[in-house]
């Protein structure tokens, strides 16, 4: 099991924890997530950790930070930020046409966003929380997270990611 789904099972457990020590925040979140379930079990916990870094559920996170998928995978909005919202950002629905439109913006990046592509310049990195030192690991992947997708180096940005704050 990789690195990155070992830290969300972590801090599901954690919030699990936090949960069942009285942790109002926690059970808000759950209650908001599953209004009909009865009791919260890890499994909620899982979901909800998921969800809130952007995937569906839990099933969704698990497929694609495991970096095996081989077919469009998924991946919400992992990579996206509401911080992102007053960039000018270049949107396609065709990777091919987003991955052309890169070879022409050598500086910009490739961003998975749902069933969509994003092509945008440093500032969208910056505002998911990437620093200046991170370029170096954008680039080993020529800036494009669908085709560096399952690669050490992706794996790495992925990490960083799910380090950071949403």
């Amino acid at each position: 099991m990789n690195k990155a789904i070992q830290e969300l099972k972590i801090q599901a457990k954690k919030r699990h924890r936090s949960l069942l020590a009285g942790d109002q925040q926690v059970f808000v979140r759950l209650r908001r997530r599953f209004p009909k379930a009865d009791e919260f079990k890890l499994k909620h916990s899982l979901h909800l950790i998921a969800y809130e870094k952007g995937f569906a559920d839990w099933p969704m996170a698990l497929r694609y930070l495991s970096g095996r998928e081989q077919e469009d995978v998924e991946c919400g909005s992992f990579w996206y930020s509401q911080r992102c919202m007053s960039l000018l950002n270049h949107w396609f629905v065709s990777y091919d046409e987003a991955k052309q439109f890169l070879s022409e913006h050598k500086q910009h990046i490739l961003v998975p966003f749902r069933n969509q592509v994003i092509v945008a310049d440093h500032n969208y990195s910056a505002a998911i929380g990437f620093s200046e030192e991170d370029q170096e690991t954008w680039h080993l992947i020529s800036g494009d997270l669908v085709e560096g997708y399952g690669t050490s180096h992706w794996e790495t940005l992925v990490w960083q990611r799910l380090s950071m704050a949403k």
